[in-house]
């Protein structure tokens, strides 16, 4: 039996910016290997010259492996060498555990 395309992980994102100039990111779906590139891509865009703070909502991702914690990471340390930010919104019960296992929990400033 073929796989269908619903059997593949999706990932949607969008990008909103305040009047102020901050951005947040917002995703859909899951951030794992096969789906991190555009995860990455949006985030780099996100953060190329940010001097301020970027606000990631996670409060629609279903899951989050290794590959999206990792780019969340390399995100962070690039804003904070510009001056800025990151806030995680509202993580879903599966980022917050993996938040949590991989002890970065504190890492992030987090609100709901």
């Amino acid at each position: 039996m073929k796989p269908s395309e619903s059997d593949y992980p999706s990932i949607a994102l969008y990008i909103s910016t305040d009047p102020s100039g901050a951005k947040t990111l917002h995703i859909t779906g899951e951030v794992e290997l096969s789906t991190c590139s555009t995860f990455r891509s949006s985030l780099v865009s996100c953060i190329a010259g940010l001097n301020t703070q970027l606000t990631i909502d996670l409060t629609h991702v279903e899951f989050m492996d290794s590959s999206g914690l990792h780019a969340l990471m390399e995100a962070t340390r690039t804003i904070r060498k510009q001056g800025g930010s990151v806030c995680l919104r509202n993580p879903s019960h599966v980022v917050h555990r993996l938040l949590e296992i991989s002890g970065l929990l504190g890492c992030f400033q987090i609100t709901d």
